[in-house]
């Protein structure tokens, strides 16, 4: 996927649909079946050009969506990882759906900036 005239802010949301019901989210893996992890959606959303092949441009705006959902972790959960909070006991389909708002919201600020 050429990501060079993606915004994040476009990415985050097409990860975000991919598990926008609860019977699309699971916790414990990467992907299973058609159930994505929050990570597993991002590496979904944003394919690499040729399946199998490393692409540092895909991995570079992959880690960027991965800083901003970092970035979006609520401090009082104590997580220091999207996917160990993906993947925690009380963490429920809500709590990622709210990160990913965070995520998207910290991406539109970012490039409001950089657009003036």
């Amino acid at each position: 996927m050429d990501t060079s005239n993606m915004k994040v802010s476009t990415a985050l949301k097409k990860a975000k649909k991919l598990i926008n019901t609860p019977n699309k989210w699971v916790k414990g893996a990467l992907t299973k079946g058609n159930k994505h992890c929050a990570i597993g959606a991002v590496l979904t959303a944003v394919p690499n050009p040729i399946p199998g092949i490393y692409d540092p441009q895909t991995e570079q705006f992959r880690r960027h969506m991965r800083q901003l959902l970092n970035a979006a972790l609520p401090s009082e959960r104590n997580h220091n990882s999207v996917m160990m909070f993906n993947d925690e006991y009380d963490t429920k389909h809500r709590d990622v759906m709210d990160l990913f708002d965070m995520a998207i919201t910290f991406a539109e600020l970012n490039e409001e900036e950089s657009e003036k």
